[in-house]
């Protein structure tokens, strides 16, 4: 959470490589779990979607190894209700396995894929829809598939995939989710150039709930818009200013697709000072993370973005 990724790594390795011995699964699949959070915060898509899918494997062996295996459950001497117990759980850990390999699918551009995989993963949290960890859960498929469609431009879909998972969230008290949901819808409003003041009080509203869950990456992507928002008003220095302090938030926070969004707005922005060395050396930092990420139509609008500059 400090965004100390590499010591992050060392400890979930350590724990991982202890659990392994001490024969505790579903501990050895956690662990592959964070592993994988840390490669998708890297920027390492690959690596976390293979991780990921390891994961996946493991959790769907659980109901085939009964009782034995050197499972280290934590049960107790009186837990012999703990085997239906268990089983519930495992099948929360497989749908969100199923979520996070469709969240990943989609930043990969597979979108078959992820698509299945976030069906995959409603269909399992609507086993125990009653509990609030797999409410949680269906609105964040809701999302998925929101992102989903929104990445296919059809804004309209994701806008009611959106607001569907918006009360959810809110019904469980979910204050990040639902700012996270709403700078989406905030995004989709927009696309649809039909109420651009709800998107603009989306934003905004959704900056206000970061700000009071602390989130430092939902903030600078927040900020950014806000930049966007100043850049197209026709303050550029307005605009630069709030998007360095953006740039610096989402670096913290270690997150590596908004970091490169900023870094591209930023050489935007120098274009129209016509400070094209600038530009440049922000573009191919974004470029660098957009190849990092494996995101194809990033790295080609970026690429087009310096090959205009090499002309001049």
């Amino acid at each position: 959470r400090n965004g100390e990724l590499k010591q992050a790594a060392t400890k979930f390795s350590s724990a991982l490589t202890l659990f392994k011995k001490a024969g505790c699964a579903p501990e050895v699949a956690d662990a592959l779990a964070k592993l994988a959070e840390i490669a998708n915060a890297r920027g390492d898509l690959a690596d976390a979607f293979s991780t990921t899918g390891d994961v996946l494997t493991m959790v769907r062996g659980f109901g085939r190894m009964g009782m034995g295996m050197g499972m280290s459950m934590g049960w107790g001497h009186a837990g012999m209700a703990a085997p239906a117990a268990v089983s519930a759980v495992n099948r929360q850990r497989e749908a969100q396995a199923l979520l996070e390999l469709g969240k990943l699918a989609l930043a990969l551009g597979n979108l078959d894929t992820a698509r299945g995989r976030f069906e995959e993963a409603a269909a399992i949290f609507n086993e125990a829809k009653d509990d609030h960890v797999a409410k949680q859960g269906l609105a964040s498929c809701a999302v998925g598939l929101g992102d989903l469609s929104f990445k296919q431009n059809d804004a309209e879909d994701a806008l009611a995939r959106y607001q569907s998972a918006l009360v959810m969230f809110r019904r469980s008290y979910a204050t990040r989710q639902e700012a996270d949901t709403l700078a989406k819808i905030g995004q989709a409003q927009q696309a649809l150039h039909t109420n651009f003041d709800a998107g603009l009080v989306a934003h905004i509203t959704a900056l206000a709930m970061f700000r009071k869950t602390r989130s430092e990456s939902g903030i600078a992507g927040q900020l950014r818009w806000v930049g966007d928002y100043t850049r197209a008003g026709g303050a550029p220095k307005e605009a630069l200013a709030i998007y360095h302090v953006a740039g610096s938030l989402c670096r913290r926070a270690t997150d590596w697709r908004l970091s490169a969004d900023v870094h591209a707005c930023i050489g935007d922005v120098c274009v129209t000072f016509n400070n094209r060395d600038g530009a440049r050396e922000r573009y191919e930092r974004s470029l660098v993370l957009y190849r990092k990420g494996s995101d194809t139509r990033a790295v080609q609008l970026c690429q087009e973005k310096i090959d205009e500059l090499s002309l001049y």
